[in-house]
């Protein structure tokens, strides 16, 4: 039986979530762990994985030479005219319900800039 599982995983194309099947199972810790839970883990080691590769991805797409590049660090200078609480909520990946004056330009190369409108 288990040896369909990792097959199915595989065929899937989840390898996170094969190895965390795996890993389950050696472990008796997990034993006592009902099916929804067991699953629940397995899917959400998937996810995160996914997660890291896509960010992985961007940023070697994005070909930006400062590998540490994230939103804690940008510098909200008054000369870039960056709005802090704009960029704050687009990187939570939300829509602005009231983006005020400000126009905000995202790019396939992760280009950011902001203008006042006419």
């Amino acid at each position: 039986m288990e040896l369909a599982v990792i097959e199915c995983w595989d065929e899937l194309k989840h390898p996170t979530a094969r190895d965390a099947f795996i890993a389950q199972s050696k472990d008796p810790k997990y034993y006592g762990m009902d099916f929804s839970e067991r699953l629940s883990l397995i899917l959400q080691a998937e996810i995160t994985k996914r997660k890291e590769r896509r960010t992985e991805r961007l940023l070697k797409e994005s070909k930006i030479d400062d590998k540490t590049v994230s939103v804690q660090n940008i510098v909200y200078s008054e000369e870039r005219n960056a709005n802090a609480a704009v960029i704050k909520e687009l990187a939570k990946g939300r829509r602005l319900e009231n983006p005020g004056k400000d126009w905000i330009i995202v790019t396939k190369n992760s280009y950011l800039a902001t203008r006042e409108a006419s």
